[in-house]
């Protein structure tokens, strides 16, 4: 199995950077409604008020972060289609309203200071309203954003071609060692993932046979996105999304692949979906 990042790496990894920001202010957008409920039960509770401002300005300053770092990732990418595009634009209104209306509740809450106990109980249950549409938006935000990811694969990392990199020629001493590399997933795919494609796939899905099924080249990564009759063989970060996966784990025989009964083991069928859940990266099989 690949070596998750440390969080020292993923914190100097702009995509995972934001992976890891982004969930304090889930966590505190959930939290806050019920402390900004407790407040308005009890509105001449002061400790409780504090704490909940300040759980709110923490939620401000952590959306704020998450947001800038969402910035930053998106700098990255290139070439979204248009519907993933669209997605990824809706994530990132809902998580700038998100901090807003945060700082909304805690002006509101703040005003739990007046001496009209009319405008005091107003201000706090508005509070309490302004509370549960930012866990809603941050709730909608996180969904869009887990949908661009989990399903269309938005930042994860490039892929590699198997092209890139001319093979060994015959007689290298080296040619069927394994790869060496400071990417553990690269190193992973070549040494786990390849030779299973290899031993099952590429006999059939390949470019110099004009009648592979399902018009399915497999042999770089360029041709597994561009698909076949199915579209993309992989979904990169989503094995349950991704043709290839459910091919090899499906109950329908005349769906399974490979055809005649040559499956592949549940520990082959595992190997494969890790692969395409760490990103899906693709190195030359022989260096």
């Amino acid at each position: 199995m690949i070596e998750p990042f440390s969080m020292t790496e993923a914190m100097n990894h702009v995509e995972s950077r934001h992976a890891v920001m982004v969930h304090m202010p889930i966590a505190l957008a959930s939290l806050g409604v019920p402390f900004a409920l407790a407040v308005a039960i009890r509105p001449c509770n002061k400790m409780l008020r504090i704490i909940t401002i300040a759980l709110f300005v923490a939620l401000f300053i952590s959306a704020c972060l998450a947001v800038n770092s969402g910035e930053a990732a998106y700098e990255k990418l290139r070439g979204l289609p248009e519907h993933v595009d669209l997605l990824v634009d809706q994530h990132k209104v809902l998580a700038n309203r998100t901090y807003i209306l945060a700082a909304g509740v805690v002006i509101l809450l703040g005003l739990g200071a007046l001496k009209k106990k009319p405008l005091r109980l107003g201000a706090t249950w508005l509070a309490v309203v302004v509370a549960l549409l930012s866990a809603g938006l941050m709730a909608q935000a996180a969904h869009k954003g887990g949908t661009a990811v989990y399903q269309f694969g938005v930042g994860t990392p490039d892929v590699v071609s198997i092209l890139d990199t001319p093979a060994p020629e015959d007689g290298d001493p080296n040619a069927d060692a394994p790869i060496t590399t400071n990417d553990a997933r690269a190193a992973f795919f070549v040494n786990n993932v390849f030779p299973i494609l290899d031993q099952n796939c590429l006999r059939c899905h390949n470019p110099t046979r004009a009648n592979r099924s399902g018009g399915l080249d497999q042999t770089s990564m360029t041709a597994m996105l561009a698909g076949g009759g199915e579209g993309p063989a992989i979904v990169i970060g989503n094995p349950d999304a991704s043709p290839l996966w459910q091919r090899m784990v499906t109950d329908d025989f005349d769906k399974l692949m490979p055809p005649d009964g040559d499956a592949v083991t549940a520990e082959e069928a595992e190997i494969i979906a890790q692969w395409i859940r760490d990103g899906a990266v693709w190195a030359n099989p022989s260096r």
